[in-house]
């Protein structure tokens, strides 16, 4: 069975409780990065505490731990615990991006009891879509909005894992300037959510959507639409036809981190210099999807693949990410060496919700990438 993803970022270090029969030193080893720490005296308990030092979520690797350096020396270890990172709200209200169960939005969060109004001018055939969420699932918090004193969402929430996601029909106030009101009521310190809250309007949309679907290690030459003699991809041919076709393309590296890097913000990879697993985007890149949010555009990225996503940086503007880990409730057994259609039952409810919003959709499916071995060559290697 497949390893569960640990967003390791979401934990500041590790202790762990044991005794050694002897040596000098015991490491922790993650990824590119070591930490090592003094043994105690032999046969004598003791807590070692690592700090991880991870600026960027890293879901692949193994933690692994050498509680000695001396062979054949006995160990008994009591336990090992994560210890997670503190999450600071330090405004009554403010703006942070928050993640459930990997599928992350960029919401507004607010202390209990706090109350929101904006004044808004509502257009024809509008609706309010938003979605709310708690902080801890021992802080219950009731949420509610209302125009004029009229309540037309109330909802009690106390799962800290999930996005309840709501939408309110304005269209009998249309052409009038209201107020809209955002309450929420909670035990102390309790914290809510409002993610990504948007007036829409079903009337035709003068900005067009963007789509980009990235198909990673697909081989163009092999592509019915490049002129492959086998029909391989015979909608991406049709497409095609309809559309443009760029005869000379090239990728800005021969792996997915930096290359993808360089495609959501046009920038060279000596520039945006990711070359680690661990590296990010500079403070100065610009992506496209905030490009985009700056002119009014819905913002989502559904992800096969980490490296596209938080790992390099690259959830700057997005209103919706879901990486990876989300995918797995919508994969059937049959499908379990691919994930675009999985994706895709992810992303088309998205697409339905947000069907009267310009929107920009980055989809990054991976099936290409998982290993091929022919039925001849896997008896040959059973036979061995």
């Amino acid at each position: 069975s497949a390893e569960p993803a640990i967003d390791w970022t979401r934990y500041q270090s590790v202790l762990i409780r044991m005794v050694a029969g002897g040596g000098k030193r015991i490491r922790l080893r993650f990824q590119q990065q070591s930490y090592t720490r003094k043994l105690a005296p032999p046969l004598r308990y003791r807590v070692y505490r690592f700090q991880l030092k991870l600026n960027s979520p890293a879901f692949k690797g193994r933690l692994i731990i050498e509680p000695t350096d001396s062979p054949n020396q006995m160990v008994l270890i009591d336990y090992i615990r994560l210890v997670p990172r503190r999450t600071s709200f330090p405004k009554a209200a403010g703006l942070t991006f928050v993640g459930k169960r990997s599928a992350w939005r960029r919401a507004i969060y607010t202390h209990t009891p706090a109350t929101i109004t904006y004044k808004i001018a509502i257009p024809n055939r509008a609706k309010l879509r938003f979605g709310v969420g708690v902080f801890r699932s021992n802080r219950p918090v009731a949420f509610r909005v209302s125009i004029g004193g009229e309540v037309l969402f109330s909802e009690r929430l106390d799962d800290a894992n999930l996005w309840r996601n709501a939408e309110i029909d304005l269209s009998r106030w249309a052409g009038e300037t209201r107020k809209l009101v955002f309450e929420t009521r909670g035990a102390k310190e309790a914290v809510g959510f409002w993610a990504t809250p948007v007036v829409s309007s079903a009337s035709p949309k003068r900005k067009p959507n963007v789509i980009v679907y990235l198909v990673d290690t697909l081989r163009a030459d092999h592509t019915s639409l490049y002129g492959y003699r086998r029909p391989t991809t015979p909608t991406l041919k049709r497409l095609g036809a309809e559309g443009i076709v760029f005869e000379n393309c090239y990728a800005q590296s021969s792996w997915t981190k930096p290359s993808v890097a360089s495609l959501l913000t046009s920038l060279h990879t000596f520039a945006h210099g990711l070359r680690q697993f661990i590296d990010t985007i500079p403070p100065g890149a610009v992506t496209l999807a905030q490009s985009l949010r700056r002119n009014g555009y819905i913002t989502a990225s559904f992800l096969a693949n980490p490296f596209s996503g938080r790992n390099s940086g690259l959830e700057r503007g997005v209103d919706y990410l879901f990486e990876y880990p989300a995918l797995e409730p919508y994969r059937r057994r049959e499908e379990e060496a691919t994930d675009s259609a999985a994706l895709n039952r992810l992303a088309f409810p998205w697409l339905e919700r947000h069907a009267d919003e310009p929107f920009f959709l980055y989809l990054h499916s991976t099936d290409p990438h998982y290993p091929y071995r022919s039925e001849e060559h896997t008896s040959e290697l059973q036979s061995h």
